[in-house]
């Protein structure tokens, strides 16, 4: 517990229905239909085609299956292309953002998180990390956060600022995001000394 203006901050408190509702979630883990549309929106955006034209699709498997083959063969993994992040979006994103929304739920559950969480999200993609957290905050109708990112790749770097601002405001803006930063984090140490965040978040996803 921390002292804030004399008074001592317990952790985030969860009621049962907002308990419920995540371990519901865990049950039947799926994107949510308002991350899903936005998804779907940005795709058409980009490529300036329905989502599930199928020539959209072929091109996102395509990059899907290079991305595989690149990473089983321990190769540098690239994502400065328009379908290498819509591709992402599609097979990664949805296995990390539930992957997430577990790590946090544990932080919450062991009594670990504050009522109002600052994150720190290096390497933050097209915002996944993000998302689980406005998603899980939204779910549970407790506690609020601040994140900060930081992205080195320009076509996550839009992917994010295109999803993730509009995922908050969804969900109520429980979760205010800030301005992410786009710079390269590659090759330097992480974060020493006094870091304003409470949480933060490292990829080992490479750009």
């Amino acid at each position: 517990m921390s002292e804030r203006g004399g008074s001592v901050e317990g952790p985030l408190a969860v009621d049962d229905a907002g308990r419920e509702r995540q371990l519901a979630f865990f049950e039947e883990p799926a994107i949510p239909d308002y991350i899903q549309r936005l998804v779907e929106s940005y795709i058409e955006k980009k490529t300036g085609k329905p989502w599930d034209d199928p020539v959209v699709l072929d091109r996102m498997r395509n990059a899907i299956l290079a991305q595989k083959s690149r990473y089983w063969k321990e190769k540098r993994v690239s994502y400065r292309k328009a379908y290498q992040v819509l591709g992402y979006l599609a097979y990664h994103a949805p296995v990390y953002l539930v992957q997430f929304e577990h790590i946090l739920w544990q932080i919450i559950d062991r009594g670990l998180a504050k009522p109002h969480m600052r994150i720190l999200d290096l390497g933050t993609g097209p915002g996944v990390v993000p998302l689980a957290v406005i998603d899980l905050l939204g779910r549970l109708g407790s506690g609020s956060a601040e994140v900060y990112a930081v992205e080195q790749s320009e076509e996550h770097f839009e992917a994010y600022n295109a999803l993730v601002p509009a995922a908050a405001a969804a969900r109520g803006n429980a979760v205010r995001v800030e301005k992410p930063i786009r710079a390269d984090i590659g090759g330097r140490s992480r974060p020493g000394g006094t870091c304003p965040t409470g949480l933060t978040s490292w990829s080992s996803r490479t750009s």
